[in-house]
């Protein structure tokens, strides 16, 4: 049950700490409302409700009057010393007035009479037509989400907002150092929640199950690509790989396009990072010398997957037996690279969750396959114009409408390898920029990507395994899709449990970390194909032929 914080208490609080504290109530607030019936009402419950009501309206009241404060000050920090009357018509912006902009397009709590309040926030910036979008608004994306204290962690209040990983650290040793009272005793098993990323994403990024025609009415405004920078998906994914070039950027796995709040809510560090997860379109979902370590690799995590699990809500609800990844003791680092890990493997199940609600298509064999000379630069581009052609006569689709393709991160190095050993060729480089931009002709947005056709997804085959692989793959799947077709649906909140088993102490496994967040990837149109093609980085192009010696595939 919600512990609802006293009006004078709310001062402890920063405006998100209160946002998810009124998640935390509103929740609780639906579902006792939903089963609460004439024949069942008591009044506990009827009082329970008005204290959950009473809490939403203090609670925004105490958000509001921070607000006019603020502006208020504001306007005094804004108001200019005495000034000639000449000057007083300038029309420039002063710093002051930039600022107060930035403040006033941080998220806005806002309420109803029926519902707890609701985290909104001005889409504006992001999502305008091209002569109102500055290299600012495309460089920027939002990042909706905060670390929150649970409930009964010592030294933090229930809601309290964590400053970072190395905050939730802290959290997560306060918590477990009270796991020391309990050695030496047996049949014990504790699980106690730690903290919680709560996704805060705007009204216009949620949908609330309760109305088919509303959830699809937001899901379509989302993946409405006329709604993008430049007008559709290609133009606005070129003009933020232009931004990210002009701001000495790395600009290819990080051109995210579509004006879906990050996936990353926390921040990662090691050599682990969350680059190269899958882009879609995304809702939330409610309902001494020195002893060191040299750090962690991502298998040192991962290692074969076993430590992380898929399972249904049915699943979950028969009572099913998780399976828990120990941490070693740098517990901040390790928490980092364990949540950077887990989004890879959430990633992984999401791509193959695409792949499988996908039509297969071989290009490799059989009658009327597919022709070309097996170049990877040729058959690469030659089949994905081909593929996006189909889908458009198939469709009658827009001749200039865009579509997304996905594929591993390793094509690019074979793309290169074949450019490169061509005759002649005129720029051996091949840039990404290039790469991109011959893509974009065709009208494709390309998201090259990690967690699939490699190593830690392929059982151990390609990419990132173990041993080092002395050749990368020659046969290749993409996916083809028009923009928008898959939409990613996500739970609003990520919970970071501690777990304290007697039975491990003789593997001196004494605790524990559990993570757990829900999605679910849904296909919102009716065309979506999984191409195979086969590739030879040989360099081979036109009437050449492999001749001796040179490579073959």
């Amino acid at each position: 049950m919600f512990e609802i914080p006293g009006a004078e208490e709310l001062t402890r609080f920063t405006v998100s700490a209160i946002a998810a504290l009124q998640a935390e109530a509103n929740t609780e607030y639906q579902a006792l409302l939903g089963e609460t019936t004439e024949e069942n009402v008591t009044r506990d419950k009827l009082d329970r409700l008005k204290a959950l009501r009473d809490f939403a309206n203090d609670s925004q009241a105490e958000v509001d009057g921070r607000r006019a404060r603020s502006a208020e000050l504001a306007e005094f920090q804004a108001a200019p010393e005495e000034t000639p009357a000449a000057e007083a018509e300038v029309t420039e912006e002063t710093p002051a007035a930039v600022e107060e902009s930035l403040t006033a397009a941080a998220p806005v709590v806002t309420t109803t009479t029926t519902t707890t309040p609701v985290v909104t926030v001005n889409l504006s910036d992001i999502s305008g037509g091209v002569s109102n979008t500055s290299a600012a608004d495309v460089l920027a994306l939002p990042n909706y989400g905060a670390i929150v204290a649970a409930a009964d962690v010592p030294g933090y209040a229930t809601g309290q907002k964590l400053d970072g990983i190395d905050e939730m650290a802290k959290a997560f040793v306060a918590r477990t150092n009270g796991y020391a009272a309990h050695r030496g005793a047996s049949g014990v098993r504790m699980e106690h929640q730690v903290a919680m990323i709560r996704r805060e994403y705007p009204k216009e990024y949620q949908v609330f199950g309760q109305s088919e025609l509303d959830d699809t009415k937001t899901i379509e405004g989302i993946i409405d690509e006329s709604k993008l920078p430049g007008g559709s998906l290609v133009a606005a994914t070129k003009m933020r790989r232009d931004a990210l070039t002009a701001a000495g950027m790395q600009s290819l796995t990080a051109a995210v396009a579509w004006c879906a709040p990050s996936t990353t809510i926390y921040d990662t560090c090691l050599q682990i990072t969350t680059d190269g997860i899958a882009d879609f379109p995304e809702v939330q979902a409610t309902r001494g010398g020195i002893r060191h370590n040299q750090g962690i690799e991502f298998d040192g995590i991962f290692g074969d997957g076993t430590g992380f699990f898929n399972y249904t809500e049915a699943q979950i609800i028969s009572g099913v037996t998780k399976p828990c990844l120990t941490y070693p003791e740098y517990v901040s680092t390790f928490i980092r690279g364990a949540l950077a890990s887990s989004a890879h493997q959430i990633n992984m199940l999401q791509i193959a969750a695409v792949v499988t609600g996908s039509t297969a298509v071989d290009l490799t064999a059989g009658s009327g396959a597919f022709l070309g000379d097996g170049s990877v630069v040729s058959q690469i581009y030659s089949a994905v114009e081909m593929a996006i052609v189909d889908i458009k006569y198939r469709l009658r689709l827009q001749r200039s409408a865009s579509l997304e393709v996905k594929m591993p991160f390793w094509v690019l190095a074979q793309m290169r390898a074949d450019w490169i050993r061509r005759n002649a060729t005129s720029d051996p480089n091949l840039a990404d920029a290039v790469i991109n931009n011959w893509f974009a002709t065709r009208g494709a947005v390309v998201d090259f990507v990690y967690d699939w056709q490699d190593a830690f997804s392929s059982a151990g085959v390609g990419p990132g395994a173990d041993t080092p692989i002395k050749a990368l793959p020659t046969q290749l799947v993409f996916l083809v899709y028009p923009s928008g077709t898959w939409v990613r649906a996500v739970s609003d909140v990520i919970t970071l449990n501690s777990v304290y088993d007697s039975t491990k102490l003789a593997s001196n496994q004494l605790t524990q970390l559990f993570t757990e967040t829900g999605w679910k990837m849904l296909r919102m149109c009716t065309t979506s194909r999984a191409y195979t093609v086969n590739i030879c980085p040989s360099g081979e192009s036109g009437a050449q032929r492999v001749s001796a010696g040179t490579i073959t595939c």
